[in-house]
């Protein structure tokens, strides 16, 4: 069941990146003709691709109780799934495949959970590369109990 809702999940998150993605509008010299180009962040693909063994992917069913309420916001009322997927594929936020292994190499001095703690609690604080535009809803996180806040990190900690 859950292959189909992630599968449903992609495409939606496709369409949405097809219809919503800032576009650079150019006209082609020879016929006139204005298109439309999608320009996706290029650094944080090649920030997965040259830190992640593929052998690390968490299988979602393996959660504790903790992680599953954890995902349970992250998909509903935390409003996460809105603008970030779990798959390398972008929405409008950084994408959050492997972010636990990311996270911990993204900012000097920083754990995996401190970096992901001040993402949510102070999303303005450090943006990764080729995110510098994108602009989270500082309130989101106003509205999670601190239990809510340590379920939705405990669940992208196991996102390796």
């Amino acid at each position: 069941m859950r292959y189909w809702v992630v599968l449903a999940l992609l495409g939606v998150a496709g369409l949405m990146i097809y219809f919503l993605w800032p576009s650079q509008e150019t006209t082609s010299p020879a016929s006139g003709v204005k298109t439309n180009s999608v320009s996706a962040s290029s650094s944080i693909a090649d920030e997965m691709d040259n830190s992640i063994d593929s052998s690390t992917a968490v299988i979602l069913d393996d959660l504790n109780e903790q992680q599953k309420r954890g995902e349970e916001l992250f998909r509903g009322r935390g409003r996460c799934s809105s603008c970030h997927s779990l798959s390398t594929n972008i929405i409008v936020g950084p994408p959050l495949a492997h972010i636990a292994t990311l996270a911990a190499n993204r900012r000097p001095g920083y754990s995996a959970k401190d970096y992901l703690t001040e993402s949510i609690l102070r999303p303005d604080a450090f943006k990764p590369t080729g995110f510098e535009n994108s602009q989270m809803d500082a309130s989101l996180a106003k509205s999670l109990t601190s239990e809510e806040l340590e379920d939705i990190l405990s669940f992208l900690l196991v996102l390796r």
